[in-house]
């Protein structure tokens, strides 16, 4: 609930393997949100089999997606 009353910046981690058609359809209507915006996927190893796969759990990313968000809030870019 508070993602749809707050203009803080809100940072989606696609850390799902899989991605269907209902995730992908309420993702891209988050997306429409001036606020909201995904973390740069990054390769990681997968816990099962130890092989590399590309994931959405990107910490730094995400942190610097949101500094982008807060930095175009302020400079009247975001569209509040």
């Amino acid at each position: 609930m508070m993602m749809q009353v707050t203009h803080l910046p809100i940072i989606l981690c696609e850390a799902l393997p899989v991605i269907n058609s209902v995730i992908e359809h309420w993702r891209n209507i988050l997306l429409e949100r001036p606020n909201v915006t995904t973390a740069p996927p990054v390769v990681g190893t997968k816990a099962t089999d130890r092989d590399s796969q590309e994931t959405g759990f990107n910490l730094p990313g995400a942190i610097e997606m949101a500094n982008e968000l807060i930095s175009a809030t302020r400079e009247g870019d975001c569209g509040e």
